[in-house]
C-alpha cells in the first residue's frame, strides 16, 4: 500500500511540474495560446493573448496572430501591461490578429481589421519611452513584419463554397483541385480576393465533385478579361486584370488537377 501511495505521489509531482512548464512557456509562437495557468483571463487564455475576444474566448490562432505574437512580442507585452490595465491600442493588435481576412472569412464573415496597419507612418520623433512612441513602434512592426510581401500573414483570403443541396462547406484545400490552386496561386488569390473571379469561379474549385461547380471552376480557362458573373465585377478594370492572372496560374499549374 505504501509503495502504491508513493507512486501516486510521484505522478502528482510530475503532473504539477508539467503544468508549470506549459503555463510558463515563453519565446515561441505558442506564447499566447491556451495555457493552464491561474493567471489567465477570458476563460483559459493568457491575459496577453491576441486571441481574447469579447465574443469568443476560444478563437483559434492563424498566420496573422502568430506573426504578431512572435515578431512583435515586445510591443504586445507593453500594450498588454500585465501588471495593470491594457493600453487602449492593445485592441487594435487583437482585432487585426483575430480578423486578418480580406474577404470570405471563416463562417462566412467578411471583415478585415488590419487596415489600421497598412500605413504605419514614420517613426515617432519624441521620447521613445512615451506611449505614443510605443504605439507607433507597434504599428511599424506589424506593418513591416506581417503586412508585407506577396502573401502577407495579416492579409488572408480563405476561399470556400457551400456544397450543393447541403449546408456543408468545402474549403479550397479540401480536394486536389483546390489544393493545387491554394498552393500555386496563393499570391493571385490574395491580390484578387475581392473580385468576382474569386467569388464566382475560384470558390467553385473548392468542390469539383459537384458537376455544376466543376464546370464553373473550369470556365476559368475561357476568361478573357471581360465581365463575368452576369456582367458584374466589383473591382472593374482591376477585377478584369485579375481574371487573366488567375487564368494564367490555373492554366499553368492546375488545369489537369481540376478536370
Amino acid at each position: 500500500m505504501r509503495s502504491v501511495l508513493s507512486i501516486l505521489g510521484t505522478f502528482a509531482i510530475l503532473a504539477t511540474a508539467c503544468t508549470a512548464v506549459v503555463a510558463g512557456k515563453v519565446g515561441g509562437k505558442d506564447d499566447y495560446k491556451k495555457t493552464d495557468s491561474t493567471s489567465t483571463t477570458s476563460g483559459n487564455l493568457d491575459k496577453c493573448s491576441l486571441l481574447t475576444d469579447r465574443y469568443n474566448a476560444e478563437k483559434e490562432s492563424n498566420e496573422c496572430s502568430e506573426c504578431i505574437a512572435t515578431e512583435c512580442k515586445e510591443d504586445v507585452e507593453y500594450a498588454c501591461n500585465r501588471e495593470g490595465s491594457k493600453k487602449p491600442w492593445f485592441e487594435n493588435l487583437a482585432d487585426c490578429a483575430q480578423n486578418p481576412y480580406v474577404s470570405y472569412g471563416p463562417q462566412g464573415s467578411s471583415f478585415y481589421d488590419c487596415n489600421h496597419y497598412k500605413d504605419a507612418g514614420p517613426p515617432f520623433t519624441g521620447s521613445q519611452e512615451d506611449d505614443a512612441a510605443k504605439r507607433r513602434n507597434s504599428e511599424i512592426c506589424v506593418n513591416k513584419k506581417c503586412m508585407t510581401g506577396e502573401t502577407p500573414p495579416c492579409r488572408l483570403c480563405p476561399v470556400w463554397v457551400k456544397k450543393p443541396g447541403t449546408d456543408d462547406r468545402a474549403a479550397l484545400g479540401s480536394l486536389p483541385c483546390g489544393q493545387c490552386i491554394e498552393q500555386n496561386c496563393k499570391k493571385e488569390i490574395v491580390e484578387c480576393c475581392e473580385t468576382a473571379v474569386i467569388s464566382y469561379h475560384v470558390t467553385a474549385c473548392a468542390y469539383v465533385d459537384a458537376p455544376e461547380l466543376k464546370e464553373k471552376c473550369n470556365e476559368i480557362l475561357t476568361l478573357d478579361g471581360g465581365k463575368i458573373n452576369n456582367g458584374n465585377d466589383s473591382k472593374g478594370e482591376f477585377g478584369e486584370a485579375c481574371q487573366l492572372k488567375i487564368k494564367a496560374c490555373f492554366e499553368e499549374n492546375c488545369a489537369s488537377a481540376c478536370q
